[in-house]
């Protein structure tokens, strides 16, 4: 037979038990139940953003094509080379074709770093130095402008040789121009 003072015992001792047991397992508890609430919230947004982006396909369809025609209508723009050293070749031929066009006289043409790739394009930059009087960077400008090739400047920087030149000498201007040409690697296309 248990006495009172025994059954007081084992009731603070079993209070004393959930106690522990109240006070372990309640944040445990309350921890997993936020974690589950956040990926919740987070199903919820993928859910929203999956039935958008199923709700919007035949737009996101129709864009694709216009841009696809688009870098299509580029293709015959791009550089005709295999690789990143075959493209800056053709490239260096091209520019060399276009200042001895306008007798302008190279400078430097080096190869710039940072050429990076879109898909299945790639770039290939240059720094251009070239000298001539204003006639020949004009025509050389506007022949690189409306060349066969697509090239995109990114920075010309003009000096003046000798800014006190006689009226009746052509003033010669130096020419640094930076510019970025796209090539399609053989084998990598569509």
């Amino acid at each position: 037979m248990i006495g009172s003072r025994d059954r007081r015992a084992l009731l603070v001792g079993a209070g004393a038990v959930a106690l522990v047991l109240t006070a372990r397992l309640v944040p445990t508890a309350l921890r997993d139940l936020a974690a589950a609430r956040e990926r919740l919230a987070v199903s919820e947004l993928l859910l929203q953003e999956t039935r958008t982006a199923i709700r919007d396909l035949p737009t996101l369809e129709d864009s694709a094509r216009v841009l696809t025609a688009r870098v299509a209508a580029l293709a015959p723009r791009l550089l005709d080379a295999s690789s990143e050293s075959a493209a800056l070749a053709e490239l260096s031929g091209r520019l060399g074709t276009v200042l001895d066009r306008h007798q302008a006289r190279l400078l430097r043409l080096d190869q710039l770093p940072d050429s990076l790739t879109a898909g299945a394009l790639c770039e290939v930059r240059v720094a251009l130095g070239f000298e001539s009087d204003l006639r020949g960077v004009a025509g050389v400008l506007q022949t690189l402008a409306e060349g066969a090739v697509l090239l995109v400047p990114e920075r010309i920087t003009v000096n003046a040789e000798n800014p006190f030149v006689a009226p009746t000498e052509p003033e010669q201007l130096q020419v640094e121009l930076r510019l970025t040409a796209w090539y399609l690697p053989r084998g990598r296309g569509a």
